[in-house]
């Protein structure tokens, strides 16, 4: 029955939440997670592409009671993927329907099956346990495909879905600017899928998908209106002028990664087809396989939309040259999902294998049981812990430059604005002053730090202003690229100059990317951070009391990021220990931070080189 499969994709969509509420990070995690956090809680503009309905879903949910706006946000991002998750069973439900499976039985089986291997997947089970953009995009894809199935479906309420899958379209479009690319492919599933395929090919019939996505693209308006408040957090400055609007919205900065790298395809591609075997377990890939080969029979009304939507996320994912881009792969792995279910309705649809269709059911668990480990995050507070080291380490009214953005300065942002966490601290993340917003936010934000520093601003900002406005021509102006190097290390230093009065910090990579940056200062280590001194170098202990914490949270685990956490905190203890054993004599302190690093990473190269030092 109808109500079978329903109740099912409820189920699975409840066990998907449970799992994901019992592994999600607790509070901040890596890169942007933070800072969206910061937005949704105060309603400010977050990073582009702005991200407006996302920000206000969250901003009405810290609104609730929770123990802190953090914590309610990874709950509420938990139950948002799940919500996703038993949308597409239900979207997969009418794939195989329209395909001629009608048994009620191998399409329940079919459709739990193929999306509890997608609910399962590590990319999936990561998008749900750390507060981010994309579990929202989860369910709005999930949501679209199914209206726009249920349209074909469903044809006595025909317009009535049309019109949704257009509303959840452009609700997507309006959380995640790539979903452009995913477009052509749902409005060709959209046309195809109808039983007279031509009749969705009028003016008046394409208004009903079009003009819903066009009017709920209005929420874009929320970006200017809102930064017109200066809000605490306030990226783009997108009220400034249409340019500025424009350019963030269209995430223009972010553009020098896409088709920039010649290699980036083809490791982008290998990053693709390893999550694609991870969510198939490998033996899956024959239900994919068995799917596809239905292109040209049952499913030929079908297939050419949804490989089309696969075309238009790796066309935009495969060029795209950033470190974290498993997540854009999210809709291949959603469509093949769906091509999945295909795979084993056709395989179960004989009447003497329908009776083995409940052991496909095994592979989700088999899946779920294998990953738990690896995409647990429920003890991982190591990015607040590392951000609170820092804070630690800084002085009363200490001004921060760092360019630690996956670390420290996202989860800055959000223990400064919304907690309330070392409000005397002026923390500057030195790329984004390459941002013609980011100077006279940092004026409203610090106007104290900034005093001093109007004539170095005034220089710079023609040149960054005509660098964002047309890129590629700049960069042809060998000149130009010379004087805005030059000008921009001079508002560095004039940051500097301006707070000599206030203690001085850095984090360590800042030493080595600008050259004339810091010249005649002393740098003397102070756990993770760098002091800067013109004059006698003051005495100031390395404080370790986070780092149990820090510790404890990256012990087994390898991923990117928390391999480069570990290896952050190692360099600055080791530096902190280097500094008291040859700048103080004191090898009491230089053994107590050896202790430190060693039971951060016991075979990490800092141990071994301070193990080296002194027996």
């Amino acid at each position: 029955m109808r109500d079978r499969h329903t109740l099912a994709s409820i189920a699975l969509g409840v066990v998907a939440a449970a799992v994901y509420l019992l592994t999600r990070a607790p509070g901040l995690y890596y890169t942007d997670t933070g800072e969206l956090a910061a937005a949704c809680t105060t309603l400010g503009v977050a990073h582009p592409t702005g991200y407006p309905l996302f920000t206000l879903i969250g901003h009405a949910w810290t609104l609730l009671p929770w123990a802190s706006p953090i914590a309610g946000l990874t709950i509420l991002n938990a139950l948002i993927v799940a919500a996703g998750v038993t949308m597409l069973s239900l979207a997969a439900r009418d794939v195989l329907r329209l395909s001629g499976i009608t048994n009620d039985a191998t399409t329940t089986y079919a459709s739990v099956a193929a999306v509890g291997l997608f609910a399962a997947a590590g990319i999936t089970w990561d998008a749900a346990t750390a507060f981010e953009v994309y579990g929202l995009n989860i369910l709005l894809l999930a949501s679209t495909l199914f209206c726009t199935l249920r349209s074909s479906v469903d044809t006595d309420r025909a317009t009535k879905w049309s019109v949704l899958a257009g509303l959840h379209a452009g609700m997507m479009l309006t959380n995640h600017v790539s979903s452009a690319f995913l477009m052509p492919g749902l409005l060709m599933l959209w046309i195809m899928t109808s039983p007279v395929p031509a009749q969705r090919r009028t003016w008046k019939a394409l208004a009903l998908v079009i003009l819903p996505a066009i009017a709920t693209l209005a929420l874009y308006a929320y970006l200017p209106l809102r930064s017109a408040q200066h809000p605490p957090i306030d990226w783009g400055g997108t009220h400034i002028s249409w340019h500025h609007f424009w350019y963030h919205i269209r995430g223009t900065q972010f553009g020098v990664w896409l088709f920039s790298d010649a290699d980036a395809a083809g490791k982008n591609a290998g990053i693709a087809m390893q999550a694609i075997t991870d969510m198939s377990l490998y033996v899956g890939l024959a239900f994919i396989g068995v799917g596809l080969s239905m292109t040209m029979r049952a499913a030929r009304r079908i297939m050419p939309g949804l490989l089309a939507i696969i075309i238009g996320n790796l066309g935009i994912s495969l060029g795209y040259a950033i470190p974290d881009i498993e997540s854009y792969f999210l809709p291949t792995l959603m469509v093949l999902s769906l091509v999945s279910a295909l795979g084993i309705g056709r395989l179960f649809s004989a009447q003497r294998l329908v009776r083995l269709a409940p052991a496909v059911l095994a592979l989700p668990l088999l899946s779920m049981g294998m990953g738990w480990t690896e995409h647990d995050r429920s003890q991982h507070r190591g990015v607040e812990a590392y951000a609170r080291w820092v804070l630690d380490n800084a002085e009363p009214n200490a001004v921060i430059i760092s360019h630690q953005w996956d670390y420290f300065c996202s989860a800055f942002w959000y223990l400064q604005t919304v907690e309330g966490v070392r409000t005397d601290v002026a923390m500057i993340d030195k790329e984004l002053l390459r941002r013609t917003w980011y100077l006279p936010y940092l004026q409203r934000q610090y106007p104290d730090a900034m005093k001093g520093t109007e004539g170095a601003v005034q220089a710079f900002m023609p040149l960054l202003d005509r660098f964002e406005r047309d890129g590629d021509a700049f960069v042809e102006d060998r000149q130009a690229v010379a004087a805005i190097q030059q000008r921009f290390v001079g508002v560095l230093n004039t940051l500097l100059a301006a707070n000599d009065d206030r203690p001085l910090y850095v984090t360590p990579e800042l030493l080595n990317e600008e050259r004339g940056f810091a010249e005649g200062y002393m740098a003397i280590p102070v756990g993770p951070l760098i002091r800067l001194q013109r004059n006698v170098a003051p005495i100031q202990t390395t404080n370790t009391r986070q780092l149990a914490l820090l510790t404890s949270s990256l012990r087994g685990r390898s991923e990117r990021l928390d391999d480069g956490m570990r290896e952050m905190a190692g360099l600055g203890i080791a530096q902190s220990a280097m500094y008291a054993l040859q700048g103080r004599s004191d090898t009491a302190t230089f053994r107590r931070l050896r202790d430190e690093a060693r039971a951060l990473d016991r075979r990490g190269r800092h141990v071994l080189y301070l193990d080296g030092i002194l027996p």
